[in-house]
């Protein structure tokens, strides 16, 4: 779009077919969304009916597109490197014709509501005149974040999955370098009994007892925890914290929460949680030994029937259920 109002411009100075108030009249007939600047001062000059229906009008409300980016800019950063961009063009940083590069900016509209748009300029200066084009991409954001969704998201569930925590390790770990009062911890879950849910009352039944399990998790844990479903009746929690004693704090609520009997269709399902637990501080840094300990733990916490908290210990594995040898298969593709 940049290259087609720049090309406008050079054939109508070159052909003095064109004055600004005719080229005005054939940009306002564009259907993108567009405004017009001075250079060097980047006052506004004018904007284009599209754009003044969607953004609503800018003369006589903005003096200049520093003050127009702070009212309709909603995102800091976008609005930084508009800004940047702008006074880039303001010192002749740029030469004529397209800016170096499309921005996107978060922009409040007329009606309120928040649009993303492509922003892009072409300047011409013989003139002094610089052409802002917006490109809404709205629908292309919407199906980049429905993608992600699928990419790291449990679909009944709606938590985290496999390949999320696999990355939120990672980046957890880089937020540790250089502290020495950190540590992550790794708690897994094993739902007690949820065969038997299945088996009596049908998938339906499961279903939504996954469901519940995974609010009941939400509300347990801290917001900066990440909560994922591995598979079947199994799940994971990664924490970031100072101490071992907060890790058993959040423990104890999860287990609290899970042991409260579940309401279906009027029948009472009483289920258990087996626990294991694992830390970079015991364990090391690495996601598969971590999950191989945890697991470990989670398994002598369920043939032990008791109450009470599951750490890992010393070189201790066993056998892994099939979801668990998936994530650790998974998390080691990723290390590759």
């Amino acid at each position: 779009m940049e290259r087609c109002m720049t090309r406008v411009v050079e054939q109508a100075q070159r052909q003095a077919v064109l004055g600004w108030r005719e080229l005005h009249a054939v940009l306002d007939l564009t259907p993108t969304a567009l405004f017009w600047a001075s250079l060097p001062d980047l006052a506004v000059r004018a904007a284009n009916s599209a754009f003044i229906g969607r953004f609503g009008a800018l003369n006589g409300c903005f003096s200049s597109i520093d003050e127009w980016l702070a009212a309709a800019c909603s995102n800091p950063e976008h609005r930084q490197r508009a800004r940047a961009l702008w006074q880039a063009l303001a010192r002749e940083d740029e030469v004529s014709g397209a800016s170096p590069a499309a921005l996107e900016l978060d922009l409040r509209c007329a009606d309120g509501t928040i649009v993303s748009t492509l922003h892009r300029v072409a300047i011409d200066r013989g003139e002094g005149v610089a052409i802002a084009t917006f490109e809404d991409i709205s629908h292309c954001k919407a199906v980049e974040h429905a993608l992600r969704r699928v990419a790291h998201e449990d679909p009944l569930t709606e938590l985290a999955n496999r390949r999320a925590l696999a990355e939120r390790w990672q980046f957890e770990l880089r937020c540790l370098e250089g502290r020495t009062d950190g540590m992550l911890a790794l708690i897994l879950l094993d739902l007690d009994r949820f065969k038997q849910v299945n088996d009596d009352f049908g998938h339906e039944a499961g279903d939504e007892v996954l469901k519940a399990v995974a609010d009941r998790l939400r509300e347990a844990v801290p917001p900066s925890a990440t909560i994922c479903r591995l598979g079947g009746d199994e799940f994971a929690i990664l924490l970031s914290v100072t101490r071992e004693q907060q890790v058993e704090g959040v423990t104890r609520r999860i287990c609290d929460a899970l042991r409260r009997p579940h309401v279906w269709r009027g029948h009472q399902l009483a289920l258990g949680v087996s626990v294991g637990i694992a830390s970079s501080k015991r364990d090391g840094s690495d996601l598969t030994g971590l999950m191989r300990r945890a697991d470990a733990a989670l398994y002598r916490h369920k043939r032990s029937r008791q109450g009470g908290l599951e750490w890992s210990r010393p070189a201790e594995t066993r056998v892994e259920t099939p979801v668990v040898a998936d994530i650790l298969a998974f998390s080691r593709l990723r290390t590759v």
